[in-house]
């Protein structure tokens, strides 16, 4: 895929984010994006979660299309953690500005270390069939020494064309 995406919603609704050439990154649809933060802003607030002042992960960031979208709709900070080199993700967050409010680790996601404070989502969008799901899922709870997500944090992944979730499908 190349070109570019949108931000699809929040401060920066509209804004284009820069898509490498090729296959090594698979950003998230704007439509996706858009179903799964509505969904997380108006269906989730019963239950103590805000998106607004949230302390994000983007784990496999690629493009940061997902964490964008969160600091766009009122995320505090977003720490994007991707292991390829991250140059249209860095570009990306310069075009919005927004540096003060982004950490960028080059590591692998299943690597991430322990945080300061607990991160109130972890996005994970990792590539199809990707190996480390099921440690990523697992692992999730203990980042920040048994702190990873705050209490009413959401854990949102996404699933394969079939509609399977690679965790629950033992295929991770």
């Amino acid at each position: 895929m190349s070109g570019k995406l949108r931000i699809t919603a929040g401060a920066f609704k509209n804004r284009a984010l820069k898509v490498p050439e090729g296959e090594a990154v698979r950003p998230t649809s704007e439509r996706a994006r858009q179903a799964m933060f509505n969904r997380l802003e108006h269906s989730f607030q019963d239950y103590g979660f805000r998106l607004r002042r949230a302390r994000v992960a983007d784990l496999f960031a690629g493009t940061g299309a997902l964490g964008l979208e969160a600091l766009s709709r009122g995320a505090a900070h977003v720490t994007f953690v991707e292991i390829a080199r991250a140059t249209h993700l860095k570009d990306n967050i310069s075009a919005l500005g927004v540096e003060d409010k982004t950490t960028v680790l080059t590591l692998d996601a299943a690597a991430l270390p322990a945080a300061a404070q607990p991160y109130g989502l972890i996005l994970m969008d990792a590539p199809y069939d990707f190996a480390v799901w099921r440690k990523s899922h697992s692992a999730r709870g203990r980042r920040g020494g048994g702190k990873g997500l705050a209490g009413r944090a959401r854990v949102d992944r996404r699933r394969d064309r079939q509609g399977r979730d690679p965790v629950s499908a033992g295929r991770a």
